[in-house]
């Protein structure tokens, strides 16, 4: 999977992605999966070092690599701007093809920095496995410190067991200990909540519709974590404050949705959030 982000993505896409018949990519105002080709230029996939450039097309053809795109044209999205997924066959080379393509229509490698990992997914795909790969890059980087936010959401698949706190808290300290550095701060998920389209987006509702509390997985699973962090001298951020006022957690502050759906926070609360955030990390000494 390829992301790109920001103002210029819509024009990124016209230029590389080819949707398939009868859609139109213009048409797209909400977010949206659109079956389709990217288009590279036929020598491409040779790949051309770290930093590929787009190689003229031989004779006058091109190679459509079939792709999935997952596209969010406005502002509800993870960096609360537009964001294109390009989802497609896996190798080096035609990996080298794709980001040659893309700079050529105008977007650019992310610097190196401060990396953000997102791994979604139903139960049963390899997250796990591939975080703990991800971990020991992370390890290699000895960063100052590590932290960790996910989901107590319900499961992908009514077949499978509840994880308990055990297998919780397992397999966090898990991924932790392959880090193989002590700083680490686990900020608690969000209590789960309704999808503002159901309790919200009916003709006759009310803010007040969506108000929840704090379920008891969210207690079981956040409790455990705490218990984990304390004994491992990490740090664990309690998110109920954020959400919530006493047992009552409202879906809007003022105008603003705090949830996009039932698990994660809207990007405008995040926004608004940001600096209590930041307080409740220098109050825990982490900043």
């Amino acid at each position: 999977m390829v992301r790109v982000s920001g103002a210029g993505v819509a024009e990124v896409v016209r230029r590389v992605f080819e949707a398939a018949e009868g859609v139109s990519l213009h048409a797209i105002k909400t977010p949206s999966v659109v079956e389709g080709a990217l288009k590279l230029a036929g020598n491409a996939v040779e790949g051309r070092g770290s930093n590929p450039t787009l190689a003229p097309p031989y004779k006058g053809g091109e190679i459509c690599l079939p792709c999935c795109l997952y596209l969010w044209p406005g502002e509800r999205s993870y960096t609360r701007e537009p964001v294109a997924e390009f989802h497609t066959v896996g190798s080096p080379p035609l990996l080298e093809a794709v980001l040659a393509a893309l700079c050529a229509a105008g977007a650019r490698l992310a610097e190196p920095g401060c990396g953000l990992l997102t791994l979604v997914g139903p139960g049963g795909i390899g997250k796990t496995r591939l975080a703990i790969e991800v971990a020991k890059y992370i390890a290699q980087t000895q960063p100052t410190v590590v932290f960790i936010a996910h989901s107590y959401g319900r499961k992908f698949r009514p077949a499978l067991p509840e994880m308990t706190p055990a297998d919780w808290t397992g397999s966090l300290r898990r991924l932790v200990d392959t880090l193989g550095q002590r700083k680490v701060v686990l900020l608690a998920a969000p209590p789960m909540g309704y999808d503002l389209q159901d309790c919200y987006g009916k003709r006759g509702s009310v803010p007040s519709d969506c108000v929840t509390g704090v379920g008891g997985r969210w207690n079981r699973l956040a409790y455990a974590e705490r218990d984990l962090a304390a004994a491992a001298t990490w740090t664990w951020i309690d998110s109920r404050p954020w959400f919530c006022a006493g047992r009552y957690c409202p879906a809007f502050v003022g105008t603003t949705p705090t949830r996009r759906d039932e698990e994660h926070m809207s990007p405008a609360y995040g926004s608004r959030l940001s600096p209590v955030i930041a307080e409740s990390l220098h109050q825990a000494g982490v900043l």
